[in-house]
């Protein structure tokens, strides 16, 4: 997990997968009118067009920080992964706490699955960087 912190592409792909957890909420919010609420029909719109705003602005920010964390990367396979697992980890966190979803056992054995194939390819990332950098230097 050390990667995450120490390269800028880490920082980039973890935004990308939040703005694309943030998008996804917001999408669902947009369709989702069956919290109550009393507001009429204009209101309804008017909050509806907020939500689908809100998520076309984070998909545009999550191909702006997706495309960034690539520039920045050696290669495309840990940026991906960064990106898609802290998307569908905030997704599914935001779906328990906000949406009420229930988390299966099942569901928490992926999701720690999920966590340690992201550690065992950045850890190596770093591994290979190091060994190159030596070579580099030699």
């Amino acid at each position: 997990m050390k990667i995450l912190f120490t390269k800028q592409y880490g920082y980039y792909a973890v935004i990308s997968g939040l703005c694309a957890a943030w998008g996804s909420i917001c999408g669902k919010l947009s369709g989702n009118f069956s919290y109550e609420l009393s507001l009429n029909n204009v209101g309804q719109l008017f909050l509806k067009s907020i939500f689908i705003l809100m998520m076309l602005t984070s998909n545009a920010a999550v191909w702006t920080y997706y495309v960034k964390a690539l520039q920045a990367s050696s290669t495309s396979l840990v940026p991906t992964i960064i990106s898609t697992a802290s998307n569908y980890i905030v997704s599914a966190l935001a779906g328990f706490l906000i949406f009420k979803e229930q988390l299966s056992f099942l569901w928490c054995c992926g999701m720690f699955l999920v966590i340690s194939g992201l550690a065992l390819v950045t850890e190596s990332e770093c591994k290979e960087n190091n060994i190159v950098n030596k070579t580099k230097k030699e």
